[in-house]
Order: structure tokens, then C-alpha cells, then sequence
């Protein structure tokens, strides 16, 4: 019985030394969104996110409208209607991806802006600390 109270006070004491996991936020993210023009049916669009850690998780967010949004440790500049994940950063820090519109885009997409913001979430293992990042805004309208 002695023992297991031994074990028990010493297994807290150790439990008690382990950091909690905070949030903190890191410095900013790039994101660069081509054309700048508005696109139409058929063009090409250019995403580069950069700026990140290595294997950090990269979303891209995305909303026709801006504002103060809470995500996460974060506030997102845009009130978002759509999450993409992109996957993980590599070891040189961006990702980046070229995407064709379709040749039969919906008429009502014309003149729509959709504004479009990067997020990173890794951990930095050596103080269990959540690293939340973010990017610029970028947009792409459609003609």
C-alpha cells in the first residue's frame, strides 16, 4: 500500500513538470494570388503561400466578404465561407499550385471578388507551444 503511494505522488510530481501546451503567434505568412486581373473562363490561376515552417499544416481560407473572424488563436481579416487544406509545408517553406477554370464557369459568378487569406498551425515540440500563423489578403475575380 506504502508503495503505491509512493508511485502515485511521484508520477504526479512528474505529470506536473510537463509544460502545458500554449498558443502563440508567429510572424506572417505570404500569400501571392494571380491574375490580378479578373479571371474568366479557361485562364489560369497561381497560388503561392510561403513563409512557413517545415511539415506546418497550410489552409487557405476563402469569402466574399471582410471582416474580424476568431479562428483559432488568430483573427482571420475575412469572414470565411470556405477552407481548403493544402497540406504540409515543405522544407523550403512554400507551397504553391496552378488551377485551370473551366472552360463552362457559372454565369453567376461574374464580377464576384472572393478574398482569400493563408493560415499555418504547427507545434514547436520543445515547449509544446501551438505556433498559429497567417497571411496577407489576396483576392480573385471572376469577369
Amino acid at each position: 500500500m506504502r508503495s503505491g503511494l509512493v508511485l502515485l505522488a511521484v508520477s504526479c510530481l512528474a505529470f506536473s513538470a510537463v509544460p502545458v501546451a500554449r498558443a502563440d503567434v508567429g510572424p506572417d505568412l505570404s500569400l501571392t494570388v494571380t491574375p490580378d486581373v479578373p479571371a474568366g473562363p479557361g485562364d489560369t490561376i497561381s497560388l503561392s503561400l510561403s513563409d512557413g515552417n517545415f511539415f506546418d499544416l497550410a489552409l487557405l481560407v476563402g469569402g466574399q466578404n471582410l471582416g474580424s473572424t476568431p479562428f483559432g488563436e488568430l483573427t482571420l481579416d475575412l469572414v470565411p465561407q470556405l477552407f481548403l487544406f493544402l497540406g504540409f509545408f515543405p522544407s523550403n517553406g512554400t507551397i504553391s499550385f496552378d488551377a485551370q477554370l473551366p472552360s463552362n464557369l457559372p454565369p453567376e459568378l461574374s464580377g464576384v471578388t472572393i478574398n482569400l487569406q493563408g493560415v499555418s498551425l504547427g507545434i514547436d515540440f520543445s515547449t509544446f507551444t501551438l505556433l498559429w500563423r497567417k497571411s496577407n489578403l489576396d483576392a480573385i475575380t471572376f469577369e
